[in-house]
């Protein structure tokens, strides 16, 4: 089943895209932080969604709804920048994401499933830059 901190790792890597991508200012020096925004992930029991899917919410900004296998955006609005790592993510946790789909849509827990990261009012985590993961996006 999907926990947390499986949720937390792509949380992560969200953070090193948002960094790496910021517009740098030339001629000054700048405290590299990472931030760890809101990240939620949901599904709901519902009888006429037979497509394994999630909606995933991110910085309170963007929303979208991606199937699961194989990896599509179905609808909603994420900046293309996170689709590489999010298309990872999913593929690292394919069998977690659809063993949760499968309890749900089978009874085993009616009720929505709803996994949420550390929002921003957390305190902000400091990563040296030479741990940055490779990103691709």
């Amino acid at each position: 089943m999907l926990t947390e901190s499986g949720l937390s790792i792509l949380q992560e890597r969200f953070a090193w895209i948002d960094l790496m991508s910021r517009p740098s200012r030339p001629g000054t020096i700048e405290l590299m932080v990472i931030q760890r925004d809101h990240v939620k992930l949901r599904m709901r029991a519902e009888a006429n969604h037979s497509l394994p899917h999630f909606h995933l919410e991110y910085k309170n900004l963007h929303e979208a709804s991606y199937q699961i296998s194989p990896f599509q955006k179905l609808a909603g609005k994420m900046p293309k920048k996170y689709e590489n790592t999010l298309s990872e993510w999913i593929s690292n946790n394919e069998a977690n994401l659809l063993a949760t789909w499968s309890a749900l849509k089978s009874g085993q827990d009616v009720r929505e499933l709803v996994v949420v990261c550390p929002s921003p009012d957390k305190p902000v985590e400091v990563t040296p830059l030479r741990s940055a993961p490779n990103l691709r996006h």
